[in-house]
């Protein structure tokens, strides 16, 4: 696949009854099918493309040497043909389980899969944009090193010209400085700091606002009083320990008086398919790092289960050959697209207490709930009393870092020295 103005499309404002562009990508990776859906929600069809119903096609970059261009090729031909045998392998293990009692559970297919699903697999979707979604989706793909994703921003400014000519009158280039703010910092922290990191911690709490959790109550009290905060704060510090955690209680009872005014912000280990899932239960962009073969990946045991375990893992092997043949042709800028669904990234998780809640009370999957145990017991320590009364089955703080769940089975890459 290479870069070209008929991979892409838009309809016209006629056609689209609220106006905005509705603008259709053919044949786009799934990188930047990911990237539009961080800042842009309505993508149709919305979440993971099933690999093997784009025939397994990939995109390859342009401007590769010819050498890496090869092995380019023949490391995502090598994951295609084990995608294909594992989904064989599954397809017939399923059957011969079919009538079983006694076989464990499975998960779809389709879902056990995507994890080895490489970010440069092919896929088409389409977006619907108003002028203001357009202007910041455009700057935040043309601020990104893929050439992909800056050919994206100028098909979509092209199209949002068309519809919009008033609004869009001057060059795309002109918006943007010579040398966007992100590219700055990007080389500041590649020329400064370390390129590996000691910190492996998937779930770490940053900050938890406000610190002292009775401060709430002071808030909650504000609007129904003529005390300042201040003197609020000074009454509510008087009371007894019993007085605060009734009120609190009480005040927390009402939906949004007290849990719109916490915030969290947690740093995550986690790979895409959970980024995406907890991103769509709160919606919002978040802050993200580049993914990277190097920062490892689990296993979930039902592969061996079925035994396809091994080729699921070489296919993260072929994906890290193809990441270290990418930097020694010095691309680092694409490097990415080596990288499989299932390799970990780091990202920031900023959220109120209400949408905590939302992810707390979500029933995902195994892996979701560990993620979700892993945080609310941070939670718990950051604002006890709070979470208490919110849920009244939570275990003491002491007991709930014994007994933390883990992944069954996981793999990490040797990192570079």
């Amino acid at each position: 696949m290479t870069l070209g103005g008929d991979e892409s499309r838009s309809k016209p404002a006629d056609t689209n009854p609220s106006g905005n562009l509705v603008h259709e990508f053919k044949n786009a990776s799934l990188y930047l099918k990911l990237q539009v859906e961080r800042h842009i929600r309505s993508i149709e069809p919305a979440g993971f493309p099933i690999w093997s119903d784009n025939g397994y096609k990939f995109y390859t970059p342009q401007g590769l040497p010819k050498e890496a261009e090869t092995g380019y090729k023949a490391a995502m031909q090598s994951i295609s043909e084990r995608h294909q045998q594992m989904r064989k392998k599954l397809e017939a293990y399923y059957e011969r389980n079919l009538l079983n009692p006694e076989a464990p559970p499975m998960p779809n297919i389709s879902r056990l899969l995507l994890p080895a699903t490489p970010l440069a697999a092919l896929c088409s979707f389409r977006v619907e944009l108003s002028p203001k979604s357009v202007r910041r989706l455009c700057a935040a793909l043309l601020a990104n090193d893929s050439l992909e994703l800056q050919w994206a921003a100028k098909q979509l400014y092209i199209a949002a010209r068309q519809q919009w000519p008033e609004d869009f009158k001057g060059p795309l280039e002109t918006e943007t400085a010579p040398e966007s703010l992100n590219n700055i910092i990007a080389k500041l922290a590649d020329e400064r700091l370390q390129f590996n990191s000691a910190d492996t911690q998937s779930v770490k709490l940053l900050s938890a606002s406000p610190k002292l959790e009775f401060d709430l109550l002071a808030e909650s009290i504000y609007p129904y009083s003529t005390l300042s905060l201040e003197e609020i704060i000074e009454e509510v510090s008087d009371w007894s320990y019993q007085q605060k955690y009734d009120s609190l209680k009480q005040a927390s009872a009402e939906p949004g008086l007290l849990l719109d005014k916490i915030s969290y912000k947690f740093d995550m280990i986690t790979d895409h398919l959970l980024l995406e899932e907890v991103s769509a239960l709160i919606g919002g962009g978040p802050q993200t790092q580049n993914p990277s073969p190097r920062n490892g990946y689990d296993v979930d045991p039902a592969l061996e289960t079925a035994g396809i375990d091994e080729l699921f893992i070489e296919c993260f092997d072929e994906s890290l050959k193809l990441f270290s043949t990418l930097q020694k042709a010095e691309r680092d800028d694409l490097t990415v697209y080596s990288s499989l669904l299932g390799h970990k990234l780091r990202w920031q998780l900023s959220a109120s207490a209400e949408e905590m809640k939302t992810l707390i009370d979500h029933n995902g999957d195994e892996s979701y709930k560990s993620l979700i145990k892993n945080v609310r017991e941070q939670l718990t320590e950051a604002h006890p009393l709070m979470w208490e009364v919110l849920y009244e089955d939570i275990a003491s703080r002491a007991a709930a870092h014994k007994n933390r769940v883990k992944p069954a089975k996981r793999r990490t890459s040797r990192k570079r020295k």
